[in-house]
């Protein structure tokens, strides 16, 4: 959690090297890099919800206008508890971000989740035995977020939005290479479309 509160707090380059626990959830913003060495690892130590969130500070604010941009985050394995209902990596108002050989084999709720974000791109993944959806395409509710509980137990939105101007979808997103093996939960699907508005999804 250290590490991860150390890179946050300025430092937008991180280097993975050996296992590491997340305690809480952490938001990280634009021009943030985190890459893997070895058999280097994220667990969610049973965060309900949010692991790692890429997101503006303005996250929970309506029509905001604000972009997280310009992330990448590659060669490392995410896993979380599957009693702890973990999420994974999410991104929320988040473009120009890539995830690149991320590995999982536990996970209860998705390994990548990606709410109202523009030209992502996840490449060579290969994630196994998440209970739902291992990528949820997802997008913004009426009142911001996209309904994940943080562990704190706070900011669990859940609205839908009725109506799309641009700023509450997810579009340019391509998924290419990637392996998704052993989704346990009946009728979740590898890859699962969320909420109302999502365009030009490739999956190659």
């Amino acid at each position: 959690q250290t590490f991860f509160d150390y890179i946050k707090g300025g430092k937008a380059t991180g280097m993975l090297t050996r296992r590491y626990r997340l305690t809480y959830t952490v938001f990280y913003g634009s021009n943030t890099h985190v890459t893997g060495l070895g058999n280097a690892e994220i667990y969610n130590d049973n965060i309900a919800g949010g692991g790692i969130i890429i997101t503006p500070e303005t996250y929970d604010k309506a029509n905001d206008t604000d972009w997280v941009e310009n992330c990448s985050f590659s060669n490392f394995k995410i896993n979380g508890s599957v009693s702890g209902l973990a999420n994974g990596l999410s991104a929320t108002k988040a473009k120009n971000v890539r995830f690149d050989n991320i590995k999982g084999t536990s996970m209860y709720w998705h390994f990548l989740d990606l709410g109202a974000c523009k030209n992502v791109r996840v490449t060579n993944c290969d994630f196994r035995n998440s209970v739902n959806a291992s990528i949820q395409i997802d997008s913004r509710s009426a009142v911001g977020g996209m309904g994940i509980i943080l562990s704190d137990g706070t900011l669990q939105e859940s609205a839908y939005s009725l109506t799309n101007d641009g700023w509450n979808e997810t579009s340019d997103l391509e998924v290419r290479g990637c392996t998704i093996i052993g989704v346990t939960s009946t009728g979740a699907g590898a890859i699962h479309l969320h909420r109302n508005y999502a365009r030009d999804i490739r999956i190659l």
